[in-house]
């Protein structure tokens, strides 16, 4: 699938600017004083159905339902034994109806999608706000089905911020548990992960791809002279730390339901969010 649609340029302030895509409600690029600070993929990568998911709404559901099989539903494999990111039915290569908000302070553009999945009727709205007063924005993804229907959707930025290695990132939360996963990266609980961390900051390294249960609802990742802080609702940011041989960077995918359980299984309407501030610092790893 070719989308490639006109890009929304937002910038409410002046050392902000964003450029979100309608396919997939997605934050194609991000630009902080004039710096990229996402990994958008190769050429017109992006614009195409692809495995990485840059930047795009993911929803109903993140994560893997293995074999395809939770409630009632048994969903298509996509990635071996298990069903990722709402497989064939994801949002994140759907383009989404949208319109653009101006009102005080702040600039927001909605995006609105609509489908039947298996007799479910889904609508995926995806919020992004702008603010004037400082370099900050935020994200909300409303989920809303009129049957019971595994909920859980995330955003799936690859956050570079600049970074040459991944050695540059430092990440700082307060967390203790992390989703446990099986042989095919199934969700199976949680377990203890105090030994990936030193202090509050987590061990950065290629194979990072992990759940973290969020003690406290803040997260901050800090690369050369810039600051990403986001605080959020979400109980769990996935952690991912891209593809070798591509640019460096980490993915920050808030989610609600990470395990296949009854939490998933949701009729009416679900919510992730997070508001996200950059800032320039003499910060320097340590």
């Amino acid at each position: 699938m070719n989308a490639n649609p006109s890009l929304i340029h937002v910038c409410a302030h002046p050392d902000l600017r964003a450029e979100l895509s309608p396919f997939g409600a997605g934050l194609y690029q991000l630009y902080f004083k004039g710096k990229k600070m996402l990994y958008s993929g190769e050429k017109d990568e992006y614009f195409h159905k692809n495995p990485f998911f840059f930047g795009q709404t993911v929803a109903p559901f993140a994560g893997r339902i293995p074999q395809g099989k939770i409630g009632r539903f048994s969903f298509p494999l996509n990635e071996g034994p298990n069903c990722l990111h709402s497989g064939p039915f994801t949002t994140a290569f759907s383009l989404f109806d949208y319109h653009v908000e101006k009102g005080q302070g702040k600039t927001a553009v909605i995006f609105h999608h609509e489908q039947d999945v298996e007799g479910v009727h889904l609508i995926t709205e995806t919020t992004y706000e702008f603010f004037e007063d400082e370099p900050r924005f935020s994200i909300r993804i409303d989920v809303t089905s009129d049957q019971p229907f595994p909920h859980s959707p995330t955003h799936h930025a690859y956050w570079s911020l600049g970074a040459k290695n991944l050695g540059d990132f430092e990440v700082r939360m307060a967390a203790h548990e992390r989703v446990r996963l099986g042989e095919h990266k199934e969700p199976l609980g949680y377990m203890d992960c105090r030994d990936e961390f030193d202090g509050d900051r987590l061990k950065i390294h290629q194979d990072l791809d992990y759940g973290y249960v969020l003690d406290e609802p803040k997260v901050c990742y800090c690369c050369n002279d810039v600051c990403l802080t986001a605080e959020t609702n979400a109980k769990v940011v996935w952690i991912f730390a891209g593809v070798a041989g591509r640019d460096p960077c980490l993915t920050m995918e808030f989610e609600q339901a990470p395990l296949n359980d009854d939490a998933k299984l949701k009729t009416g309407t679900s919510s992730v969010s997070a508001t996200y501030r950059l800032e320039e610092t003499a910060w320097k790893k340590r």
